[in-house]
């Protein structure tokens, strides 16, 4: 098999794949999920066929005749069919328990007295309310998505484990870093400059948080409990919903201005905020050739255009690549390089003279923006180094080792009964294993990002700055590795101080 019709192949198999998935996720129709069981199982054959398995083999051995574009391909489709098991039958029972994870929390509601929730209702309960009790209820309701899930769950890590071990990897962790370039001492030092840098800032805020609670609940620092914060994990501070209120027209205006077309974008997007779908954003490039879809359960807040932007972030890198690349390499050079891209969108409102509907509360926006970003650093460091030590050894006491780094990294204590598996209510942890050091990683270089374009045009969203993001980071998709684009001339290198910079100005102006 030669690469053209390789990559021919892969293209009709991933777009039946990723069109099943996108229907399923957007509608929660259980009849679906068959259908998207198959369009997987497909596409997973065709990698791991004798005839692809010989072209890597024969590719790698040619490493002096190919060129830099048919290395680049090898190297992408090798690391994309080393997490999958050349056993067929650990294949199917790992396929048949990821399908019905990634189901479950697609679909599941919380029920408190007989009322079901979607998490945003959810959510909003636990910002208003005032009774201790009730609040319980809603973070025991939430967390039961765990419990329900825990047994699955862990057999598909312990299945992942296996596979990273028939391919010659210690655990799947390890497997799915080095994929990127990465390895786990990468990820333990980032954790390790964040924290040693920002932990005062952190505790700072921390402390003025459950001082707010405190008074609001009349209770001393010792009865603080998980379900006294705005999000059951803690993720965030507080939930930006500041009316916001944009329409999508003026979205599209805006970023027809600075020279992103994002109008196919819209008309193939869901934004509805029905029950049934998904409550988590996404962005598929469906075909790898224009069909981006992009899913946001839209509502008139600051919180939800950000989480529009961040997935136009995701479509704008996704739309702006060469088109005559290789399916292969018309994807990002890393996913946490696409993750970068969404987290510098969610700046725009902030730091965008031109952005729609910007009043008096921009200064309230920004303030709960860098509030939540700091929340979320350290729920991200938490989520990271608790998934990187299941995957070390699944057998430990897990509910134990979940709240030991939960008191540890984001001060939040554990409640009186803790020893439950809160930790699986996590759905990424299910259906996108070992992705959230992405997030990390993406948090590095957004900031980084962020200080380039300030410091070298006049306004960090302007055309000729985007135009500068399309040239040499979006255009090049997976022709370039990450690593050579982060030392390139426009690109500052990949470091965890711009974001400490970022953080520590902003909360130095506060205090000042």
């Amino acid at each position: 098999m030669e690469l053209q019709r390789l990559n021919m192949e892969m293209k009709q198999k991933y777009e039946r794949m990723m069109d099943s998935l996108w229907h399923l996720l957007v509608t929660g129709n259980p009849d679906l999920i068959e259908a998207a069981d198959q369009t997987e199982k497909a596409y997973q054959t065709l990698l791991l066929s004798q005839e692809v398995q010989q072209l890597i083999k024969s590719k790698t051995k040619e490493r002096s005749n190919n060129t830099s574009l048919e290395h680049m391909q090898i190297n992408m489709l090798r690391n994309e069919t080393l997490e999958f098991s050349y056993d067929l039958t650990l294949r199917e029972q790992m396929n048949e328990l990821w399908s019905g994870l990634n189901f479950h929390f697609a679909t599941f509601r919380p029920t408190i007295d007989g009322q079901t929730f979607t998490e945003s209702e959810l959510l909003g309960e636990l910002e208003n309310q005032p009774d201790p009790n009730e609040r319980k209820k809603y973070w025991e309701a939430y967390m039961k998505s765990g419990q329900e899930i825990e047994d699955q769950l862990l057999t598909l890590v312990k299945k992942r484990n296996q596979v990273a071990r028939e391919k010659g990897y210690s655990n799947f962790y390890e497997l799915k870093l080095s994929t990127q370039d990465l390895n786990v001492k990468d990820v333990k030092e980032t954790i390790y400059h964040i924290k040693s840098s920002l932990d005062p800032i952190y505790e700072y805020l921390k402390q003025m948080i459950d001082e707010e609670i405190m008074e609001k609940f009349n209770i001393s620092s010792q009865e603080i409990q998980p379900w006294h914060y705005q999000h059951p994990f803690f993720q965030y501070y507080k939930n930006n919903h500041i009316n916001c209120s944009i329409d999508m027209l003026d979205i599209k205006d805006f970023f027809e201005k600075i020279n992103l077309d994002i109008a196919p974008l819209i008309q193939n997007g869901n934004f509805t905020n029905d029950q049934e779908k998904s409550p988590t954003g996404f962005c598929f490039h469906v075909d790898r050739q224009g069909d981006i879809r992009i899913s946001v359960n839209q509502n008139p807040t600051f919180q939800s255009i950000q989480t529009l932007l961040h997935e136009l972030g995701h479509g704008a890198y996704e739309m702006s690549m060469n088109p005559s690349l290789p399916f292969l390499l018309k994807q990002p050079s890393q996913i946490f390089i696409s993750e970068a891209i969404a987290l510098l969108f969610e700046k725009i409102p902030l730091y965008s003279i031109h952005f729609p509907s910007k009043d008096a509360s921009e200064v309230l926006a920004k303030e709960t923006y860098y509030q939540n970003l700091l929340v979320r650093l350290y729920w991200t460091m938490t989520l990271t180094l608790f998934e990187m030590q299941l995957y070390e050894n699944p057998e430990q006491n897990l509910n134990e080792l979940w709240w030991t780094l939960v008191k540890d990294i984001q001060k939040v204590n554990p409640p009186e009964d803790w020893d439950f598996p809160y930790w699986a209510s996590k759905s990424h942890l299910s259906s996108l294993p070992v992705y959230y050091h992405n997030y990390l990683f993406g948090e590095l270089i957004a900031s980084t990002l962020f200080i380039y374009l300030k410091s070298s045009f006049k306004e960090p969203f302007s055309p000729d700055a985007i135009q500068d993001l399309k040239e040499h980071l979006f255009y090049p998709g997976a022709s370039l590795r990450w690593k050579d684009a982060s030392n390139a001339d426009f690109f500052l290198p990949i470091t965890s101080q711009y974001l400490k910079d970022e953080i520590k100005a902003y909360f130095k102006t506060k205090s000042d």
